[in-house]
């Protein structure tokens, strides 16, 4: 995701300078799509669903559809953001990072009472040694870990790209400080981490930018960001990808409205249309 700014297109500058002045009347346009969206169908089978995080950007939009589908879910974080989301769900309060405060203590004690999951949605993992931690503990507790990852992970993303592409590499792994030049290598040391607790149950899904409501990076402009769902959420026209029993989904990047604009990540044809995806 990093440097995509300075590769972006004129016409993608000029899209967002468009939208952002108002020609998309983002807010009541986000009340159109989120009226006109079609509500999401009933799970056959509901899922008790362990999400890490939750309570920023990505999670709450995930949290609201998988309730919508019928899932029980139950939250472990910090309990520091948005503590008034989701009042009635199970919140267990800790730290992804196991020496820190209570670490992951509340899950701990959870699985010695012979709890389980059906899945993990990780959306906060940053820190391979955290993602290790996390997936080793729930191992044996779910079936299935899910790992928000990125685009990113990829070592050149100048040329079309595959799971089966090289992902960047640090020479000192044992770094956890997130910047733009540690950001990929660091994500594709955590789904290592996680594949090698879970060897064939993880999904690492590499996404682009994922633009919507409640993203604070203001990359695109809190207004334009508001006019669109989560990228992430949008319904996948993209086949998943197996490699060595691992699901490795490489995901563009989707989003609603499919018919007033156009892929944003660097090389793609900036003519092309979400709806494309």
């Amino acid at each position: 995701m990093q440097g995509m700014k300075n590769g972006m297109s004129s016409t993608r500058r000029q899209f967002l300078r468009t939208a952002s002045a108002g020609a998309l009347l983002p807010s009541a346009l986000g009340t159109r799509l989120q009226a006109a969206s079609t509500p999401p169908r009933r799970a056959r089978k509901p899922l008790k669903i362990l999400v890490l995080g939750g309570t920023r950007f990505l999670g709450p939009h995930y949290i609201e559809q998988a309730l919508e589908r019928g899932h029980e879910i139950t939250l472990f974080n910090r309990g520091r953001s948005n503590t008034d989301l989701f009042p009635k769900l199970e919140k267990l309060v800790g730290n992804r990072f196991p020496d820190v405060d209570d670490g992951l203590s509340a899950i701990e004690k959870e699985i010695a009472g012979g709890r389980r999951w059906d899945a993990v949605f990780d959306t906060s993992g940053y820190v391979p040694r955290v993602c290790k931690a996390s997936a080793e503990l729930l191992a044996e507790a779910c079936d299935h870990y899910l790992f928000i990852s990125t685009l990113s992970v990829f070592a050149d993303r100048s040329v079309d790209v595959d799971e089966s592409a090289p992902v960047g590499k640090l020479e000192d792994e044992s770094v956890e400080q997130v910047t733009g030049a540690t950001y990929g290598p660091l994500k594709a040391l955590c789904e290592q981490a996680c594949e090698a607790a879970m060897p064939g149950r993880v999904a690492n899904v590499r996404p682009g930018l994922i633009v919507g409501p409640l993203d604070n990076s203001d990359r695109f402009g809190s207004s334009l960001a508001s006019s669109f769902r989560p990228a992430a959420l949008c319904p996948l026209a993209v086949r998943p990808r197996c490699s060595g029993g691992r699901e490795v989904i490489c995901c563009r990047a989707w989003a609603q409205p499919s018919h007033s604009d156009s892929r944003t990540n660097r090389g793609e044809n900036p003519n092309k249309r979400y709806g494309h995806l």
